[in-house]
């Protein structure tokens, strides 16, 4: 708690003094009030405070709220621990995790590998490369027949990519 908190604090306890027909608290029981709660949470001390005339008929000591915030500051910790217990993974699943990601890591060099040998051995590049399936029927020997599938297409009136057009132009051999 700090200084400020004195003042509200002060004010809880008179409204509870008020409420159990007690005299109100003095300067001096005002600081060991102050003392006693001075390592709990200020909001713990407030709840406790407002919570107590529902569970008690008589005005609290310092020591009782005392007890009760550190109760809740227990259960707080109990539930964030509970939390975490549930968001963390076990070790094996870590592993696990980690051999999938390293797998997925080679399987993704390989194929990388794979790309780079096509394109080297392409003769036109990427525009010549045998990324270019028709009907399912594999890798098609001079690239041909793609190309004029997408001319086709951009004559009968179908947008297609500036990409798209460019490649079909290199690999027909036509001008713009």
């Amino acid at each position: 708690m700090n200084r400020f908190d004195l003042a509200t604090l002060k004010d809880r306890l008179a409204q509870l003094c008020d409420a159990f027909g007690t005299r109100p608290i003095g300067a001096g029981g005002m600081a060991v009030w102050a003392d006693t709660l001075s390592g709990c949470n200020f909001e713990d001390v407030l709840f406790v405070l407002t919570d107590w005339p529902k569970k008690a008929s008589k005005m609290p000591t310092p020591a009782e709220i005392f007890k009760l915030c550190g109760t809740r500051t227990s259960e707080r910790i109990e539930r964030q621990a509970a939390e975490n217990r549930m968001q963390a993974i076990s070790v094996e699943e870590a592993l696990g995790r980690a051999a999938a990601v390293n797998r997925n890591s080679e399987v993704a060099v390989t194929e990388l590998r794979k790309m780079t040998e096509i394109l080297s051995a392409s003769k036109g590049g990427l525009v010549a490369g045998s990324f270019h399936h028709i009907g399912g029927k594999g890798p098609n020997e001079d690239h041909r027949e793609w190309a004029k599938l997408l001319r086709v297409r951009e004559e009968s009136g179908e947008v297609i990519s500036l990409t798209q057009k460019q490649a079909w132009r290199a690999a027909l051999g036509v001008e713009k």
